[in-house]
């Protein structure tokens, strides 16, 4: 027997009261059930969020449907903090203006010494 990958899409379904459940069973697998807020997440065969939809916004004791947007966003996550922990080195003209601030700041701070110096 060999496996095949199904595509589902998931669904965020508000109910009115969660009596109902064994009703949303029929339409796909349901995954988590709140027990405080009174929604539901299912898991729907792709090609049949169209069909499930429809029925699911006929139904009374639903009041609300959202369909998971995950398949539409990037996922891929490998350069996300790349540049945060791995810093270019600042290009040749940055790197002499620091150069440049660094030992005036330097000559500054060392005049200022020498006048408290002077004046003791």
């Amino acid at each position: 027997m060999k496996f095949t990958k199904v595509d589902r899409k998931s669904l965020a379904i508000w109910v009115r009261s969660k009596k109902h459940l064994h009703d949303l069973r029929k339409l796909g697998y349901i995954h988590y059930v709140s027990k405080r807020s009174d929604y539901v997440i299912m898991y729907v065969d792709k090609d049949q969020v169209d069909h499930v939809l429809e029925e699911l916004q006929q139904r009374s004791h639903v009041k609300e449907v959202k369909v998971s947007a995950l398949d539409d966003m990037d996922t891929d996550f490998s350069q996300a903090f790349f540049d945060k922990f791995y810093q270019k080195a600042p290009p040749a003209k940055e790197a002499i203006n620091i150069d440049e601030r660094l030992h005036a700041l330097v000559e500054t701070l060392s005049g200022q010494l020498k006048e408290k110096e002077g004046k003791k």
